[in-house]
């Protein structure tokens, strides 16, 4: 099975800390949308040209981490939308410290995301994509997550073009970073009994009008 790494490289996986009792006050979420453009097909010995199913690129998810630990295909992310097809669970990772691979280096603070269908013999599925035979999956790379989100890069593979990789170059795509903040239950019961209130006042008027 070929699978793309960063740089091409066997990753290694980081430790993910412990986090002890006490509360969670470190913990923020997000609502990340993104799109990605003018996307490359990676070419080797035998792979058959196809156009990118999709370009851009675009989706959009929730995500709620601690952004002073370290995260290794964490499930704590919700997918909102995306245009190309996602066979596995979405996950992410993220490191707050620089994190160093054999061929490759992330700065610290940099976010990535992905289907975990790559995942095993200590790689994480946020940052391999499966490509021949293909997975529906992709990765997304945020540089300074927690601090200047800038987008850097994002590579996807479908079934439907079996044994083709189409990544970006250029840092070609756009990122935006907003904090998400989920209705209290109060809210939803104040709506829900505004809506009851409507449905019971036009019930009335129908009543009204067919009394007289």
């Amino acid at each position: 099975m070929r699978n793309w790494l960063v740089s091409c490289a066997a990753l290694a996986a980081c430790a993910v800390p412990f986090v002890g009792g006490g509360a969670n006050a470190a913990l923020v979420t997000e609502l990340v949308t993104f799109s990605a453009n003018t996307f490359q097909e990676y070419t080797y010995p035998g792979y058959t040209p196809a156009s990118p199913p999709e370009d851009p690129v675009t989706g959009s998810f929730i995500i709620t981490f601690d952004p002073t630990l370290t995260y290794n295909d964490s499930t704590d992310i919700t997918l909102k939308s995306l245009n190309i097809d996602l066979g596995s669970t979405l996950v992410f990772s993220y490191s707050p410290m620089v994190a160093t691979y054999p061929d490759n280096t992330f700065p610290a603070g940099t976010l990535r995301v992905g289907g975990v269908a790559g995942a095993g013999g200590g790689l994480n599925g946020s940052d391999v994509v499966n490509y021949a035979p293909s997975d529906s999956d992709f990765w997304l790379y945020i540089y300074n997550f927690n601090t200047t989100p800038a987008f850097e890069q994002v590579g996807y593979a479908q079934t439907s073009t079996d044994g083709n990789l189409y990544y970006t170059i250029n840092e070609s795509g756009s990122v935006e970073v907003s904090p998400y903040t989920a209705p209290e239950p109060a809210t939803w019961a104040m709506m829900l009994l505004g809506f009851a209130g409507l449905g019971f006042l036009g019930y009335r008027k129908r009543g009204g009008l067919a009394a007289a």
